[in-house]
């Protein structure tokens, strides 16, 4: 089992070591470690929503992917965005 980082760029580097494992609920929680850190950050906001929409949280995914299509309209959360709102509206 890996260690768990000291730092919060370590964070954003396990997160991606969590997803590549398909381990998208953990992957989450350390990308939102990240998040503490750096509160406006595109990169970690659509982590942080890609996670959990992979994870199947929709619900939980769409004020991060909402974020984060705030920063960057143009980048790719927009599209888990929608389908997350789309996803969440039809529950």
């Amino acid at each position: 089992m890996a260690t768990l980082p000291r730092d919060f760029d370590n964070w954003l580097d396990y997160g991606n070591q969590l997803a590549n494992c398909n381990e998208f609920n953990a992957a989450a929680s350390a990308f939102e470690r990240h998040l503490e850190e750096y509160p406006h950050d595109y990169e970690t906001l659509y982590s942080v929503g890609w996670a959990l929409f992979m994870a199947e949280r929709f619900s939980d995914a769409v004020p991060y992917l909402r974020d984060a299509v705030g920063l960057n309209p143009d980048g790719d959360a927009i599209e888990y965005y929608k389908v997350a709102c789309a996803v969440t509206s039809n529950l």
